[in-house]
């Protein structure tokens, strides 16, 4: 019993969580006036015990910041564009990304400042032929490379999306003109993007083809210059997001019709190959709705955040938030957490998790949940037992880092620090 209570002191994050619910809505009388305006996939940072998060009024995202652990919020800025995305950087810089108009625009501002007012980083956005689904997202890497992906039709007329890329190799103070990733091609109109950077640096995306044809993996290794592209999945499966884990190990998760809710697959080799099948984690609607977001813990527990149901149905009115998680690389899944008593979920929830530069702390999530009278606020939750992966940059001493204050951190010459 002493080796065991000693064990948990020296390894708190491995310890066994509370997932007591108690979710919140930030503000309730902030309303999406479409249940699919949260899809930019990156929603919510956390630096210094100080959270941030995108939250949807109308079609405008507006930014609300709490530094209780989400007892209490307030708004601190309102910008124009939904489904934007919310990073965090280097030196304890947030960056909010969205599409408004013909523009590409970034807010950047440290997480415990006033936000400015927004830049514009490209001006020659054209319409987007993927309705409700349209939307950006932003990842960053090691160095503090930034790097916004965002679909449209580049010449405006030919009715499909291609995917580009806006990369900042000065923390956002100048941007690459856009990178093509993939044009879009006749009866080929990409979106939906999710993206991350790997432990050993390589850009990895995944994202949908309009009409839910197929699913694509994409994977840059020189920085975001050149790419290649495998489809991972055909027919009804679709809205994925990625998520690495370690230097080799690629996780996907998505939602299936076939397979009646949540799947993923994973690659053990950086993406170079991919089973053919899916694995189920959860198949309990017969749509297939799931619009997952995926996390990694610090003790390696893979979590990932969705819209399901406690049983089988055919009604998305029946889906609410729930959380699952695997200890052993995805061989299993249990599902510690739900908001059953509460409403229907809009589409996409979001794990708070990007590979680099993510701060550590605590496992926080958001998502749209109708409360009663047709409107979708967005709700948050949190679990103070569980904290994400924190991966070092090498400036800092490299490594891993288990948890935040005072939990194991692997320095770069692999020695155990205790803060």
């Amino acid at each position: 019993m002493i080796r065991l209570l000693l064990f948990f002191v020296l390894f708190p994050a491995l310890a066994l969580a509370d997932w007591t619910p108690n979710p919140a809505y930030i503000d309730a009388e902030s309303n999406a006036s479409n249940g699919h305006y949260n899809s930019g996939g990156r929603r919510i940072v956390r630096i210094d015990n100080t959270t941030l998060a995108l939250v949807v009024n109308g079609s405008s995202d507006l930014i609300y910041r709490s530094t209780n652990n989400g007892s209490s919020w307030t708004q601190i800025d309102s910008e124009y564009g939904y489904s934007g995305c919310l990073i965090s950087g280097p030196d304890n810089y947030v960056y909010h990304f969205s599409r408004y108009g013909g523009n590409v625009r970034m807010v950047k501002f440290l997480y415990d400042g006033t936000p400015p007012a927004p830049t514009n980083i490209y001006t020659g956005l054209n319409a987007s032929n993927h309705g409700a689904y349209t939307m950006l997202n932003a990842t960053v890497n090691e160095d503090g490379d930034l790097f916004v992906f965002y679909h449209h039709d580049a010449t405006g007329a030919d009715g499909y999306d291609g995917l580009y890329l806006l990369r900042s190799t000065d923390g956002g103070d100048t941007w690459s003109s856009p990178i093509t990733v993939r044009a879009g091609e006749t009866d080929d109109s990409w979106g939906y993007v999710h993206s991350d950077v790997t432990p050993n640096g390589d850009i990895v995306i995944v994202y949908s083809e309009w009409g839910s044809a197929t699913s694509q993996f994409g994977i840059s290794t020189d920085n975001g210059d050149t790419w290649s592209h495998t489809a991972i999945a055909s027919g009804s499966i679709y809205n994925p997001a990625i998520l690495p884990v370690g230097d080799s190990d690629l996780y996907v998760v998505a939602q299936s019709d076939p397979d009646n809710g949540l799947v993923f697959k994973k690659s053990t080799d950086s993406g170079a190959n991919w089973p053919s099948g899916w694995t189920s984690i959860q198949a309990n609607h017969a749509n297939g709705y799931a619009d997952p977001s995926p996390a990694l813990g610090d003790d390696g527990t893979i979590y990932v955040a969705f819209r399901g149901s406690d049983t089988y149905t055919a009604l998305s009115d029946d889906l609410r938030e729930y959380i699952a998680m695997s200890t052993d690389g995805g061989d299993t899944w249990s599902f510690p957490d739900n908001h059953l008593t509460g409403g229907r979920v809009g589409t996409r929830s979001t794990l708070r998790y990007q590979t680099w530069h993510n701060y550590g702390g605590l496992l926080e999530w958001t998502w749209l949940e109708e409360d009663g009278v047709g409107d979708y606020p967005t709700m948050y939750d949190i679990n103070t037992d569980v904290t994400i992966m924190q991966q070092l940059p090498t400036s800092v001493g490299g490594g891993v880092r288990f948890g935040s204050g005072g939990s194991l951190q692997i320095g770069g010459s692999g020695a155990l620090l205790f803060n």
